[in-house]
């Protein structure tokens, strides 16, 4: 027995020593899982060196963890912050009976006035206050502290000013030349401003049932956005560009409360910040926008909830979960992430803490119920529209396939595999359909899933598989969706957790060389960062505005180039109602070119060339654009006098001609008057 002790003593000090060595193992791993990841997403199939590298950088970061562990204070980095500590009792007072019962009272008329798919004023204000009540009257008195601005010294400024260092980052990202980049907007962005249109003329749906529904707190942002940027694609834009920026905070919050640890928090924030992933969602004017910012914060309570015990935090998350309900489709996975937390958390109790079950199950109900409240509109419409409501569901769902069962295994694969294999979107340096981080990020978050595993079996925090478990609950979207591919934007919601757990090895490997090296160590700590910060930025950076960008503007249609045409007829003294666009099947939108034109309501969108005889008895000035040969031939039938030009596209390529016919019929009596950049054909 003795000698036994004897060498564990003597392997012990060995690993002591050894522990020295653990940051150059740990940032050589981080360098060989990036070289893997680039060789496996650059070549076409499976390069088994590529996924050699990637796993022998993967065991060599957890070897080098496991050598550092004494050097990183037994494990102990992620727990900088002093943590509250965990409520045994419910507190249910005379204000949180008062806010109880004015939200419930809320929730009920919010589901029983706002009938018929619409707002009434009372209804809503009545549902707005039940919403309002119940956060209110659970605001617990410790958070005005909580949020006091921290006294001027160096050591307690840094993370804020990083951090807003961090959104001025995001916001730069997102807004730099919004209006021209990305220029061209499809059938679905004309659908949201034509949604938004509709609200500003006093429709106040629960629900927007056109395009196979749609949820509505996009285009209730977009309307208050539209008084100072138009009916335009620049308003959805910048209604998702918003929703952008914000994500990025939340991230931060949502980190800190999920890791304990505000450095690892900024770190995952700036990910966020520079991810093409995001920066595509946040610059194009989808709703999806909003999933990923209704995540984290549904998420930060949750997490804060399950920590703490404590009724405020459950009736906010209770508040954002209903709200994401509002945002997009795919938040409703997120009740599914919630109520599974909820069930492991009861679960644990009941076998470990039970005095603390009776709280929690309270707690839990308060979730639901606020939840519900602010559900209740929505809800009424879904109960009384279910055919509507679930219109988008049915369409997409993996339940049309003719083989469900083999396309959800495909799907399952494509979900866990979209990250470091194959993704989504078109256009990225190392070909179609890579995954949605870099190749830096992609090593980082691979690395990053095996730390969070490392950490849970050694230190047991219920945090961390609850976090893996929301993760794979956000997939679900893309998961029971049809085709053949990843969906990023349905799977949006993992995001802010996926960015979350890439941030843990880039943090870890940066705390060991500053735990190890003394008092010189935060040099090449933040050099480290440093570069991998800055090489993550760069190739995001290269993809999204060298590629991507690029790759959309080629392949979009010139819809900017016809509306130009269009608005040079109107200022010549054209009038529009006599403007007229027949294109070949699925090429423009004429609602897009409508709104291009600033004019929604022109109606001009032609289906059959055959319905310019029916304008031959009006005697004013006509334009009419095609860019087929046969429709131009059938108009200089119809009208012999009419004259043809030709308008060549800037954006055209090899291979790819752009360019369409204008044709002008001159009002009785008239000669045509040319429009300018195009050219007389005779």
């Amino acid at each position: 027995m003795g000698e036994y002790l004897l060498r564990l003593r003597r392997f012990s000090s060995q690993l002591g020593e050894l522990s020295r060595l653990a940051p150059a193992i740990m940032v050589a791993a981080i360098a060989t899982a990036a070289w893997g990841q680039h060789s496996l997403v650059s070549k076409p199939g499976v390069d088994l060196r590529a996924v050699l590298l990637m796993a022998g950088g993967g065991l060599a970061f957890l070897a080098a963890l496991v050598m550092g562990w004494r050097a990183l204070g037994a494990g102990e980095i992620l727990d900088d912050e002093r943590e509250e500590p965990a409520a045994t009792g419910v507190l249910l007072g005379p204000r949180q009976r008062a806010g109880l019962a004015v939200g419930i009272f809320g929730g009920l008329a919010g589901f029983y006035l706002n009938d018929g798919n619409g707002f009434s004023a009372g209804g809503f204000l009545l549902w707005l206050l039940g919403c309002l009540a119940l956060p209110l009257a659970f605001w617990p008195q410790t958070w005005p502290a909580r949020f006091r601005l921290p006294v001027l010294n160096p050591s307690s400024v840094t993370v804020p000013a990083v951090l807003l260092l961090t959104i001025a980052l995001a916001a730069f990202l997102r807004f730099y030349h919004l209006d021209s980049i990305l220029r061209e907007q499809g059938g679905d962005h004309a659908g949201n401003v034509l949604n938004i249109r509709l609200v500003r003329d006093g429709g106040h749906p629960v629900y927007f049932p056109a395009f196979f529904g749609q949820e509505p707190l996009f285009f209730y942002l977009g309307a208050a956005l539209s008084f100072l940027f138009g009916y335009s694609f620049l308003t959805i834009k910048v209604a998702s560009a918003i929703a952008g920026v914000a994500t990025v905070a939340a991230t931060y919050f949502m980190t800190r409360e999920l890791f304990g640890n505000r450095r690892v928090a900024l770190i995952a924030a700036i990910l966020v910040s520079l991810s093409f992933w995001h920066i595509i969602m946040s610059r194009y004017g989808w709703r999806d926008a909003l999933h990923p910012l209704t995540t984290a914060l549904t998420l930060l309570f949750l997490f804060r909830a399950l920590k703490y015990n404590r009724g405020a935090d459950f009736v906010f998350a209770g508040l954002f979960l209903g709200l994401g309900l509002y945002g997009y489709r795919s938040s409703t996975v997120v009740p599914i992430a919630a109520a599974l937390a909820l069930l492991v958390s009861l679960l644990s109790r009941l076998f470990g803490r039970r005095e603390e079950l009776r709280t929690l199950f309270v707690n839990s109900v308060l979730l639901v119920l606020t939840a519900l409240v602010v559900y209740a509109p929505l809800g009424r419409f879904a109960l009384d529209e279910p055919d509507i409501y679930f219109a988008r569901v049915r369409q997409l769902s993996v339940t049309q396939a003719e083989d469900p069962v083999s396309e959800i295994l495909g799907n399952t694969k494509g979900a866990v595999l979209m990250f470091n294999w194959q993704g989504g979107f078109p256009a990225v340096p190392y070909g179609p359909h890579a995954p949605e981080l870099d190749y830096f990020g992609g090593a980082a978050f691979a690395l990053g899933v095996g730390a969070l595993a490392l950490f849970w079996l050694l230190r047991r925090r219920a945090l961390y598989p609850i976090a893996a478990l929301s993760l794979f609950v956000l997939l679900i979207p893309t998961i029971g969706s049809l085709g053949n591919l990843p969906q990023p934007l349905y799977a949006a919601g993992v995001i802010p957790l996926v960015f979350a757990i890439a941030a843990l090895p880039l943090y870890i490997a940066a705390e060991l060389i500053a735990r190890t090296f003394g008092r010189f160590a935060p040099v090449p700590a933040l050099a480290l960062l440093g570069v991998a910060l800055g090489l993550i930025g760069y190739l995001n950076h290269q993809i999204y505005f060298d590629q991507y960008v690029p790759f959309n503007n080629a392949n979009a249609p010139n819809t900017t180039e016809y509306a130009a045409v269009f608005r040079d007829f109107a200022a010549t003294g054209g009038d529009l109602d006599n403007a007229y666009l027949k294109s070949r099947p699925y090429f423009l939108n004429w609602q897009v070119l409508a709104i291009e034109m600033g004019y929604l309501d022109w109606g001009g969108g032609l289906s059959d060339i055959e319905d310019a005889r029916l304008h031959t008895s009006n005697a004013d000035e006509k334009l009419y654009v095609v860019n087929e040969d046969a429709s131009l031939h059938r108009l200089q039938g119809m009208y012999p006098q009419g004259s043809t030009y030709r308008f060549e596209s800037s954006r055209s390529q090899p291979g790819v001609d752009l360019g369409f016919f204008v044709f002008l019929v001159p009002a009785a009596g008239k000669a045509v008057t040319p429009l300018p950049n195009t050219h007389l054909l005779r």
